[in-house]
């Protein structure tokens, strides 16, 4: 009621500080135009160039009803809405985040929301869906897992060979192995080894009583001798 009565009051200050003409519409559609002269809580009046008329609040369009009554607006927009939403879940559907749908996609928008994928008849997360499909790709094209990473045969034994060696390979270059091990305790450069192009380099662990040989032709690693005993 105090809504209302403020209402009023404000349209019947409007009405005297304005000239402006008001539009009114019907439910029928019809628009009257002209001067609203009064509000009650039953209906409204209107002053056109045909005469005075008076219709119910009921009559009017709700474009009318929001301007000159919005508490009646408001209530007629929330009898709506609930009868909306009755209609709704009789058709069996629900509500999520301001949509309707069904349970069942209810569900896969949550599992969504969760990071969660449909894959296989089973919800996992998408990480795991990306990494199944990533191993599956790369067991098709016939590479293998080692450590996290996946290789060709090839590939895979050059990995292995490294790790054995402790990060050298034969076919490496003398910059190559000391940007992997430094520079070596100490060369040799025989007549022979010269004679071949040759060098032996040793990488001496004297707490281990043991050593390293890397035999270099040419200034490429052609054989790895660990663990070999100190030589003088």
């Amino acid at each position: 009621m105090k809504a209302f009565i403020t209402c009023v009051i404000l349209l019947v200050m409007a009405s005297s500080l304005y000239a402006a003409q008001d539009v009114l519409i019907l439910k029928t559609k019809k628009r009257l135009v002209g001067t609203v002269t009064n509000v009650t809580e039953r209906g409204l009046s209107i002053r056109t160039a045909q005469g005075l008329f008076t219709y119910p609040w009921e009559a009017l369009h709700e474009q009318s009803l929001k301007i000159y009554n919005p508490p009646m607006y408001e209530k007629l927009m929330e009898q709506r809405r609930k009868a909306f939403e009755e209609l709704k879940r009789k058709q069996g559907l629900v509500q999520y985040k301001g949509r309707w749908m069904t349970p069942k996609q209810k569900e896969a928008a949550e599992m969504r929301d969760k990071g969660m994928d449909l894959f296989e008849g089973k919800w996992l997360p998408t990480n795991e869906i990306a990494a199944i499909k990533f191993r599956r790709q790369m067991e098709a094209e016939g590479k293998i897992e080692y450590k996290g990473q996946w290789y060709t045969e090839a590939e895979l034994a050059e990995v292995k060979e490294m790790e054995r060696n402790r990060g050298l390979k034969v076919g490496m270059k003398e910059d190559e192995v000391i940007a992997k091990w430094g520079k070596p305790t100490r060369r040799k450069e025989s007549e022979s080894f010269k004679a071949q192009q040759m060098e032996m380099w040793f990488y001496a662990r004297e707490d281990e009583g043991v050593e390293d040989r890397l035999l270099f032709k040419m200034g490429t690693l052609s054989e790895i001798q660990l663990d070999q005993p100190l030589s003088e």
